[in-house]
């Protein structure tokens, strides 16, 4: 996966390392890298996610994840991880579970303003 460094820096609030010493990071403890191209400041580092980590790497966010545990570096504020907006109920849905026993969650969601 071709992870780039300037779009990997958007997940931390601290500068990275350099693209020689993230390589030598990640190499040491997840993953092996491919190579890294491109011109300083704005590197790609081609990293080679096996399939049984591809759940939680295949993405820049999952990458950034494994390397401020790496690292020991925070992330910042991770916005899918707040709960979603509550929102009010709607009279134009409706969902009823008739057998709460064999269903335990169901969700509904109205959308308007799209044209097809």
């Amino acid at each position: 996966m071709k992870v780039s460094l300037p779009w990997l820096q958007t997940y931390f609030d601290a500068p990275l390392p350099s693209a020689a010493e993230l390589h030598d990071a990640f190499t040491f403890h997840a993953f092996e890298v491919e190579e890294i191209t491109g011109e300083k400041g704005k590197e790609v580092i081609d990293v080679k996610v096996l399939p049984d980590r591809a759940a939680d790497c295949l993405s820049h966010r999952g990458i950034a994840r494994e390397l401020a545990a790496i690292l020991d570096l925070p992330l910042k504020k991770d916005s899918l991880a707040e709960p979603d907006a509550e929102f009010p109920a709607l009279a134009a849905l409706a969902v009823d579970i008739e057998d709460s026993a064999s269903c335990l969650r169901y969700l509904g969601a109205y959308v308007k303003g799209v044209t097809v």
